[in-house]
């Protein structure tokens, strides 16, 4: 190894540290409540060194939401929906959303609290919120074209299922059995179905 490979790895590592406490303090106190000081005392780093990483707290808040919240995992596992039927594939992605939503608890904790009064972070949250429903939305409209489903507004089918899920974890329901269940009522309607023949 280098010495120039190992200054990188040092510097990565570094930056995943002050991520992590960063993720911590903000979930923990609040943004605005944690300072870039409060940052470099808990990771044992001079103020200064926090800012050669990230330029501002607002900048750090972006890498955060970016870098360890469920949306990276939850992107990759949108990236390839495949072509099988939608209650698979819906009940699937319900249950794993779901399941990123538990190990992330402390992001959704962040996101929860600071969205209500900040701006920048509704903003964030929005954009990536359309990143994922707009992917399911466009494997919905593929369903669709294949006939397995009829012609419907799949960007709210889409947050039907999302809203629900992080509705059901942010007040600490339990989720059993509930990410199959709301695929079953989303895909088949609660409408009694009448034979008009």
């Amino acid at each position: 190894m280098t010495p120039a490979t190992g200054r990188r790895i040092h510097a990565d590592a570094r930056r995943e540290q002050f991520l992590d406490a960063a993720l911590e303090l903000f979930s923990e106190r609040g943004f605005d409540a944690t300072s870039m000081k409060d940052l470099a005392e808990a990771t044992g780093a001079a103020p200064g060194l926090v800012y050669h990483y990230f330029g501002s707290k607002n900048e750090l808040l972006a890498a955060v939401l970016a870098e360890r919240s469920f949306f990276p995992k939850l992107r990759a596992l949108l990236a390839d929906l495949p072509d099988r039927p939608a209650a698979e594939v819906l009940t699937e992605l319900a249950e794993r959303f779901e399941a990123m939503l538990s190990e992330r608890e402390a992001v959704v904790r962040l996101v929860a609290h600071e969205a209500q009064t900040d701006g920048q972070i509704r903003a964030e949250l929005e954009r990536r919120i359309d990143d994922a429903t707009g992917a399911v939305a466009r494997y919905l409209e593929s369903r669709v074209a294949a006939g397995e489903l009829r012609p419907h507004d799949s960007v709210t089918a889409a947050r039907a299922i999302f809203f629900t899920l992080v509705m059901f974890h942010l007040t600490g329901t339990p989720a059993g059995d509930s990410p199959r269940c709301l695929v079953e009522v989303v895909l088949g309607g609660i409408a009694a179905k009448v034979d008009r023949g």
